[in-house]
């Protein structure tokens, strides 16, 4: 059980997410995928990450990022095509 009793074995529970952002590809990078680096504020410092975009992502596509291993915070983005 997890906060408030709410199930997180249950496929249905859904975490809330931290904070969604656009990242945005060309359509080369979208077809062949990429490595994308981010800069995340973590309280007062910025820490940098990695995101590695699969090939063939399509417009408006979400990816999420974990940023620790117990999984509590994690950021999503939606492909933007540009």
């Amino acid at each position: 059980m997890g906060f408030f009793g709410q199930d997180t074995n249950n496929p249905f529970y859904r975490k809330e997410v931290d904070q969604i952002y656009e990242i945005p590809l060309t359509a080369l990078e979208a077809f062949y995928g990429t490595q994308k680096e981010i800069i995340v504020d973590a309280g007062i410092s910025q820490r940098r990450y990695s995101i590695q975009i699969p090939p063939g992502v399509g417009p408006n596509t979400r990816l999420s990022l974990v940023l620790n291993e117990l999984g509590e915070r994690e950021i999503q983005f939606r492909v933007k095509i540009i």
